[in-house]
């Protein structure tokens, strides 16, 4: 199904709100052949371009790339940051739009009905980079550049109920586990650290990138870390052991951000390798992660 709402902020300081005006199912290339047919009720004989087998459990299906495109219109303009927008988070169930102003030191809980502000986040003494919302909606971790500090909100009583210490750098991503027990934090420092919310203290510190660490992710099933790094590496990490399981690589350039598709079957990143004197170029690269094996 198509995304609904997407939210965006940008250097102008302001967040913008679109929303999709159709639900339309969309496949997306590979898949089991039941979720295909699944969609392909939805398409008239025309649209279908054609369905192939593979691998034993996968196929892979195409239709017209014109057909049935999602329409999105711009719904709100929220305005309340004096600085450029590093970071926003979406809880549509709660009805809540989170974003992090870099250097206004705020982070502002909006309401996506009214566009109001319904909180502000204070205690940051720096840049704010980098923000995340837990599952349940009740939690947000911010973290920043030079105080090297996360902080874990309770959007209920609007106030820090942790500071984590521990990161030597400026702390550019931090991550949520499904079950909202543990925090992953990557930094310039070259390490990946993982926190328990219900100890409250640092249980795992990860190194082997040896650039800076610009983005972490966790799987769902939280047995997995995906981090992206300056080395122009993508790492796979297991929480449980801390073991690196594997180096993900291809990449000319530093890899700027990762994430792990919501069934745990996809890795994908983005990167910006300098190909062009006044240009820079956009790549992404998709691997495939399926019953604990990553087949590249």
């Amino acid at each position: 199904m198509e995304p609904s709402l997407v939210v965006s902020g940008s250097q102008d300081n302001t967040i913008k709100v679109w929303k999709n005006s159709k639900k339309l199912f969309v496949f997306e290339g590979v898949g089991n052949l039941r979720t295909i047919l699944e969609v392909f009720k939805f398409l008239s004989s025309k649209e279908i371009v054609g369905v192939s087998r593979v691998s034993r459990r996968f196929y892979e299906a195409s239709f017209h790339f014109e057909v049935r495109k999602p329409i999105f219109r711009e719904i709100m303009t929220l305005e309340g940051h004096n600085a450029p927008i590093y970071s926003v988070a979406v809880s549509e169930w709660k009805g809540i739009l989170i974003s992090a102003g870099g250097y206004d030191y705020k982070i502002i809980v909006w309401s996506l009905s009214t566009g109001q502000v319904t909180q502000v986040l204070k205690g940051h003494t720096k840049e704010v980079l980098c923000m995340t919302i837990s599952g349940k909606a009740d939690l947000v971790v911010s973290a920043g550049d030079y105080d090297f500090r996360i902080r874990v909100w309770n959007l209920n009583s609007r106030k820090p109920t942790l500071i984590l210490r521990g990161h030597v750098g400026p702390i550019r991503s931090v991550a949520i586990s499904s079950k909202d027990d543990l925090v992953v934090s990557g930094g310039w420092d070259r390490t990946i650290r993982v926190w328990s919310l219900t100890t409250r203290e640092q249980i795992r510190v990860l190194r082997g990138h040896t650039g800076d660490v610009n983005s972490v992710a966790i799987c769902r099933s939280d047995f997995y870390i995906v981090s992206a790094s300056n080395d122009s590496s993508v790492r796979v990490w297991s929480i449980a052991s801390r073991d690196q399981i594997k180096v993900l690589q291809g990449h000319g350039g530093f890899v700027c951000s990762v994430v792990i598709s919501s069934d745990d079957a996809f890795i994908v990143w983005e990167t910006k390798t300098k190909q062009l004197e006044y240009g820079v170029s956009f790549l992404v690269k998709l691997f495939k992660y399926s019953e604990g094996i990553l087949d590249i």
